[in-house]
Parts: C-alpha cells; structure tokens; sequence
C-alpha cells in the first residue's frame, strides 16, 4: 500500500503531511528532490552540536562513577544468547510497519520468527564473542517530521531515524546481559532509578 501511495503522490504533485515543504533559507534557496535530503542532512547535523558538549558529560559521569566507588569495576562475562532467547525478544518487540534501509519491518520479522530466530541466534554470539556491531544494522534512514507552526521553516521539523528491524535483536541481548551486569554489581547508584533499561 505505502508503495501504491507513493506513486499516486509522485504522479499527481501530492505531498504527505510529513513531507518537508517548501522551506525558507537566508539566500532563498530553491530545492529539490535531490537537494532537500542534503540540505536537511546539514540542519540536523548542525543542531546535535549546540548546546551540548558531549565530552564533558562524559567526563563528568566517569569522575562521579570512579567516586562512588572503591576499587576496579569487574570485567563483564558476556553469556550467549539462545534461539529461544532469540525468539523471545522477536516477539515482544512492538508490532510495525515501519521499516529500514532494507524494507524490512518488526511485523515480517515477526511472521518468519521461526526461520530467522537460529541464524539471528548465531550472529547475535558472534557479536557477543567479537564485540563488533554488524555495520549494516547500523544504517538508519533519517526522516524529518514536522512538528508544528510555520512548514516552511526548519527548525520546525524533528529527524528520526528507522533502523533495520534486525538491529533492535541484537541491542536487546546486549541491553539484557549489560543491565544484568549493572545490577549484579551494583554499579548502579541508587539515585540513578529512571532510565534503566
């Protein structure tokens, strides 16, 4: 159906309610197909920077980290997932359409859990064994949203990214044994009770 929907805006000049609009720059720049992706590409590269020095949160949270604690922190063991671990998590994952690069949702995934479920177990402790994140689950397709207002100015447009359905397997098998691992050794301070997973 999107595919369908898709056509239908393309040969008949329709934009979806998503769809940047014309949008105003300080030169009153005329963009395309072609050069809107750029141009928005820049904005929301440019906004991650401000305000935000990343570093230095970084810094802040290891010395108050080291503080709270006496001595080393214990070297994480990594336990390897299961084919039923695997399916598990495919099934409660939440039910979308919504899809990455590779036109793969959470819904066909889902359908072919029990096909899929041993060769995502195995690269899943692969993974796991190498500490290396496959890089082709690592590419998101950015889509600006409008969020309210003026449709012609861009900082009214928020990026979110669509990752590939099989990227989110993987982050919960190394989510579920980090957060074991904060857990079992107390690594988390007790005023640190939001967010943790």
């Amino acid at each position: 159906m999107k595919t369908i929907w898709d056509i239908t805006r393309l040969l008949t000049g329709m934009r979806s309610k998503n769809d940047a609009h014309q949008l105003n720059t300080h030169d009153n720049t005329n963009f395309d197909s072609q050069t809107m992706p750029d141009f928005l590409n820049n904005y929301f590269l440019s906004i991650t920077g401000k305000n935000h020095n990343v570093s230095d949160k970084i810094d802040n949270s290891a010395d108050y980290l080291n503080s709270t604690r006496n001595g080393p922190y214990p070297d994480m063991k990594y336990q390897y997932t299961s084919t039923a671990e695997t399916e598990k998590i495919i099934s409660s994952l939440k039910s979308k359409n919504s899809h990455g690069y590779d036109d793969i949702s959470v819904n066909i995934l889902k359908s072919s859990s029990l096909y899929i479920s041993p060769p995502l177990c195995h690269v899943c402790n692969k993974m796991l064994s190498t500490g290396i994140f496959p890089d082709r689950l690592k590419y998101a397709v950015v889509k600006p949203i409008f969020k309210n207002e003026d449709k012609s100015d861009v900082s009214n447009y928020r990026p979110i990214s669509l990752l590939p359905a099989f990227s989110k397997v993987p982050e919960r098998v190394l989510c579920v044994r980090l957060y074991q691992h904060l857990a079992n050794n107390s690594i988390l301070v007790d005023e640190q009770f939001g967010f943790r997973h």
